[in-house]
């Protein structure tokens, strides 16, 4: 996914390193102490303008298995759904993805988002299967 935030999407690269405790510990991850020095991660931070606000990381971990709920990361959910960016320029911005070979998941225009106001929005899938939504107000186009 890495190469699709900064190659498709234009996103900016903050962090790219791999990471193994160096000893047992425990984590924010969810890794069970005694795997924590042997499951080494892949880490990477992504960005959309300068600073931390809009940031996203990306995590692998190396042979650790789990279960795939991409199928369920659609409306409705309880959980986060998506990522959410704001765009100057929204249309330009969505014709250049699609040059990129960037499907479309899903856009509307006059969107009620909370706290957000009216907006006019588009979202794409990372390979992964994650939602980011790239958006505009109206009165800024």
């Amino acid at each position: 996914s890495l190469k699709f935030y900064r190659e498709k999407l234009g996103l900016g690269l903050l962090f790219d390193a791999d990471y193994l405790d160096p000893e047992p510990t425990m984590s924010n991850f969810s890794v069970p102490i005694n795997l924590s020095t042997s499951i080494p991660r892949r880490a990477a931070v992504v960005h959309h303008g300068p600073g931390e606000t809009g940031r996203m990381e990306l995590m692998q971990f190396v042979g650790f298995e789990g279960r795939d709920f991409a199928k369920r990361a659609s409306l409705p959910s309880l959980g986060i759904i998506s990522v959410r960016y704001p765009v100057t320029g929204l249309a330009d911005y969505r014709e250049q993805l699609i040059k990129r070979r960037v499907p479309i998941a899903y856009e509307a225009d006059m969107v009620a988002v909370d706290k957000i106001g009216m907006l006019n929005l588009f979202a794409v899938r990372d390979p992964d299967g994650n939602l980011t939504e790239f958006y505009e107000k109206p009165s800024e186009m």
